[in-house]
């Protein structure tokens, strides 16, 4: 009568099994991590490069103003605004909000660049998240976006500005966006490590 021989792993070698499972998770999670906050960082820049840009698109093809408006920690809500027929009397009707990733916000976080030299556009100087009427004071948080393509404050003021997206105390994960009023222009930035600190970059 034959004997029959059992099949199957030892202990040992589920263990060495499981052990092996546990470095190749440990290493794709230590790649993978970093990836995922770049990611977010980069959907707040696309989100907010996108609404402004689709915000003058829209005011120059439908012939409307709308209304940009930025509140933190990290919401942008979009506004048309319309005038009677006498063309003084302010209306608004409401078209979307959207708020920036969870982790992400609208604000400065230390070692970004502070000088006109080293921010974007040379517009403010990197200490104020929402920066937008600039020639003005800055410090503004809304912008108009008119039937002609110009972007203006509520005075009807050329509007240059940047607004700032971090993730807080993260530097490396700061974004911005930046204004041009006097074509309605927007153009994105993020923020990279050199041999000289922090620098922005389109």
């Amino acid at each position: 009568m034959a004997v029959r021989k059992e099949c199957g792993f030892s202990m040992i070698e589920m263990m060495i099994v499981v052990a092996i499972i546990m470095v190749v998770l440990g290493v794709t999670f230590l790649q993978i991590g970093p990836m995922l906050r770049e990611s977010s960082a980069q959907a707040a820049l696309q989100t907010t490069l996108g609404i402004m840009r689709r915000a003058h698109e829209t005011a120059v093809d439908q012939r409307q103003i709308l209304r940009v408006t930025f509140t933190q920690p990290r919401t942008i809500q979009v506004d048309q605004i319309g005038f009677d027929v006498n063309g003084n009397k302010q209306t608004v009707a409401f078209l979307s909000k959207i708020d920036l990733p969870k982790d992400m916000q609208f604000i400065v976080v230390v070692g970004m660049p502070t000088s006109a030299a080293t921010v974007p556009e040379g517009f403010g100087t990197g200490s104020v998240p929402i920066d937008f009427d600039q020639d003005f004071g800055g410090s503004v948080n809304t912008v108009y976006f008119q039937r002609d393509g110009r972007a203006l404050d509520s005075s009807n003021r050329i509007n240059n500005g940047v607004v700032y997206m971090c993730r807080p105390a993260d530097l490396i994960s700061c974004k911005a966006v930046s204004l041009m009023g006097a074509t309605g222009r927007a153009k994105g930035w993020r923020l990279t490590q050199t041999p000289l600190g922090a620098r922005w970059a389109q």
